[in-house]
């Protein structure tokens, strides 16, 4: 692998980590959603499984919501890109330790998918 980063924007806020390792964080000020976040992640990454958790704050009463990109660039040039789709799963009762304990998933919904980037009430956010 040559190179990986993650760009991701929540409503209101997140705590976005991958193995463990906290990489992102926002705050639910000043709609900071507006502003994607992006962060490199090569030595976080591993060969094989890695896992990604994200916790979103949705600080005030209305819409909530995640939008994330993980995109891996191979020595050879080949890209990889993994986005926030159905195949993510959510609770709304994380627990201590969110962020390095063993979690049983399988029982999580998936999460709900209201669109694509860009779709409203969001619109595009700006990456900084």
């Amino acid at each position: 692998m040559k190179r990986a980063e993650v760009c991701a924007s929540a409503d209101d806020a997140m705590r976005f980590a991958i193995n463990t390792h906290l990489r992102l964080i926002t705050e639910p000020a000043n709609d900071s959603w507006r502003q994607a976040r992006k962060a490199e992640i090569t030595s976080e990454l591993k060969p094989g499984r890695n896992e990604v958790r994200v916790l979103v704050e949705n600080a005030k009463p209305g819409d909530a919501g995640l939008i994330a990109k993980l995109v891996i660039t191979m020595e050879d040039g080949q890209v990889i890109r993994h986005v926030t789709s159905d195949a993510w799963k959510s609770t709304d009762q994380p627990g201590d330790g969110w962020m390095t304990r063993s979690l049983k998933t399988a029982s999580w919904p998936a999460v709900r998918v209201v669109g694509e980037f860009g779709a409203k009430p969001w619109g595009q956010a700006a990456v900084r």
